[in-house]
């Protein structure tokens, strides 16, 4: 399980090094978060052994049983599934950073949580670019709207212990990838410049700012660590 963990793991690497040389950026500024979602102990352990840092978890209660066991690594935690509001105490207190801060509700109650706690959250906000309704985040999925968000964002950017360091969001799958920058065009229309280089797509990886980088789509939960019902 090791030697192919950390083979498909150093073959993953191998693709975002070329795509970032690419596009002229640097390889290094590509943060690699692997989905561990649904996967046991054993194969997290696993992934730690094969020099995966990063894992992203979609549920909460999951996860903790997860951290608590794995407390004595240098693993980070990213929250990337939906949040609700009252289990945001359990992501201020336990993970690294937040992918899915979809609303200006949760926005408030995590930036109480995180100032009760004395520390600032990374996280990443989440836009429907979309439309489905499957799909939780910011509605943003029409143009004439995009400036209706401009006042809940400026708000979230004005919070001192939340640090807005990108979005997280699954545009449609153009043939034409640079029609997908139309994510850039939200970003301008609510007047956010982003300070950093950190865009996670669910499902679709885009290392993105100041270019674009298209990596090809896959779960890379499932590309690295196996399907979810393998284990």
């Amino acid at each position: 399980m090791l030697s192919s963990i950390r083979e498909r793991y150093l073959h993953t690497l191998d693709q975002i090094a070329k795509a970032a040389a690419g596009s002229g950026r640097i390889p290094e500024e590509v943060r690699l978060v692997v989905v561990s979602k649904t996967q046991p102990l054993e194969v997290i352990r696993a992934a730690i052994a094969a020099g995966i840092s990063m894992f992203g978890e979609n549920y909460a209660e999951e996860a903790l049983g997860k951290i608590a066991a794995l407390k004595e690594t240098e693993v980070e935690w990213h929250m990337i599934g939906h949040v609700q509001s009252r289990k945001a105490d359990i992501i201020a207190r336990n993970f690294s950073m937040l992918h899915s801060l979809d609303s200006s509700k949760l926005a408030e109650k995590m930036e109480r949580i995180c100032s009760e706690l004395n520390r600032t959250l990374p996280v990443l906000l989440e836009f429907n670019v979309s439309g489905e309704e499957s799909k939780f985040g910011f509605s943003a999925w029409e143009e004439n709207h995009w400036s209706d968000l401009k006042p809940d964002i400026e708000k979230i950017l004005s919070f001192s212990h939340l640090h807005v360091n990108g979005l997280m969001t699954m545009p449609p799958l153009f043939e034409d990838p640079e029609r997908s920058a139309l994510i850039s065009s939200v970003c301008e229309s609510c007047g956010i410049i982003w300070q950093t280089s950190f865009l996670k797509c669910s499902g679709r990886n885009y290392p993105w700012a100041p270019a674009w980088i298209i990596l090809r789509p896959s779960r890379k939960g499932q590309l690295l660590c196996g399907s979810e019902r393998q284990f």
